[in-house]
């Protein structure tokens, strides 16, 4: 579990207090793209040895949505000022959908001789969901809200592995 905030008393270390006033007392980010943040997150990862000295193994991982702080970029400002990112929204106001995913794991162990061979198959983000990770938030672009990233589809792989 997690509320990680962050507090400003003045101006002393502010950059560009143009937010200033939606930020002090909000959720602290980081990441350069998109906002990492989430107030819980769920592993639960095991193994159990079925006859003939098969393992199956699996994880089961869950958080929280990412916040997707929407954003409209300025043009330059006088002054030297430069272009700013006005959050439209405190942090945390809007949140991309809550990630759930499941890792599978077949395993069995073969001796020969001095060596000892593991043939395995994994199957990665077993349901197949397709989770949006993280989507455009600058609110000003052409691409706005669309799509940038969603969770990998579910792969299957195969391996060997010798222990000498």
């Amino acid at each position: 579990l997690n509320d990680h905030r962050e507090y400003w008393n003045g101006e002393e270390g502010i950059y560009d207090p143009t937010d200033i006033d939606i930020r002090n007392g909000g959720l602290v980010s980081f990441g350069g793209s998109g906002f990492v943040n989430s107030k819980w997150l769920f592993k639960l990862d095991g193994m159990y040895q079925l006859p003939y000295g098969i393992n199956l193994a699996g994880k089961f991982n869950g958080r929280q949505g990412y916040f997707w702080g929407q954003t409209y970029r300025t043009d330059s400002r006088s002054g030297n000022g430069g272009r700013t990112e006005l959050l439209l929204e405190p942090l945390g106001e809007t949140r991309l959908p809550n990630l759930w995913y499941m890792d599978l794991r077949v395993e069995k162990a073969f001796d020969f001789g001095r060596t000892r061979w593991s043939a395995m198959m994994d199957v990665f983000n077993l349901t197949n969901s397709a989770t949006i990770l993280s989507r455009h938030r600058r609110q000003n672009l052409s691409n706005a809200n669309q799509i940038n990233d969603i969770l990998s589809a579910r792969i299957l792989r195969f391996g060997v592995r010798v222990y000498f």
